[in-house]
């Protein structure tokens, strides 16, 4: 059965270039791959506190999900908020509630597993052969993938993809990007991913998430790669 691929907003408006070299790692691997005939956000714009229409849009996706292997993401924001959907969702209440929404667009929840393709990736990367990659890199970790009750990722999932492609990696330390301050205070999350790219001294920050990649690369002109063009290079020699 296939697996369906959700790149998420930011991966699908910026950053083409991850989700295509996920895709030919994925089918490096032999994964079979589904496409989302209608993508929608996996609802992480709405505040849960002020709106329940957040857990309608991310069980949207779900139930598309719920017709395949699982969904497989690319940003650490939607796992996060996917899998809290999850969880909401185990309630009999919220799921009846929530259905009687998506039958007016004909679907169903029944079910689905959530799992980003760094976690994916991390416990196949021995089934790839890889060759040795020239970049210097600095890992940044996607915070939202490895929030308590929702985490399945390794702490040092980046680090283990660095190592498996013979890419030298730089030590800079383990903070947030700064992207999670950016609805509350622009300027802490300027600062924070300023300094995120000093601590690299110069090296490659090694990204899992568009909202990492967009703060680092796009609004400060970090240089960024993603871990699937990483392995990719690798297996391109």
């Amino acid at each position: 059965m296939a697996w369906l691929l959700y790149p998420g907003c930011m991966v699908l408006t910026h950053f083409p270039e991850y989700e295509a070299s996920a895709r030919r790692v994925l089918t490096e691997l032999g994964v079979e791959l589904a496409e989302l005939e209608r993508f929608v956000c996996c609802s992480s714009v709405f505040v849960p506190s002020v709106s329940d229409e957040w857990l309608n849009m991310a069980a949207y996706t779900l139930a598309l999900a719920s017709e395949h292997e699982g969904l497989l993401t690319l940003c650490g924001t939607c796992t996060a908020v996917l899998r809290r959907a999850v969880r909401e969702l185990e309630n009999r209440e919220a799921r009846s509630r929530v259905n009687r929404v998506l039958a007016e667009l004909g679907v169903e929840y029944t079910g689905a597993e959530v799992v980003h393709v760094l976690e994916f990736l991390e416990d196949r990367l021995q089934e790839l052969e890889l060759r040795g990659s020239k970049r210097r890199v600095a890992v940044q970790n996607p915070c939202n993938l490895y929030l308590p009750g929702l985490s399945r990722a390794s702490r040092g999932a980046l680090e283990r993809v660095a190592h498996a492609t013979g890419a030298e990696l730089v030590e800079a330390g383990d903070e947030c990007c700064g992207s999670a301050f950016m609805l509350v205070d622009e300027e802490l999350a300027l600062r924070a991913g300023r300094r995120r790219l000093e601590e690299a001294k110069g090296a490659e920050m090694l990204v899992a998430c568009g909202n990492c990649a967009f703060l680092l690369q796009k609004q400060l002109g970090g240089e960024v790669v993603f871990f699937t063009e990483l392995v990719e290079e690798a297996l391109n020699g």
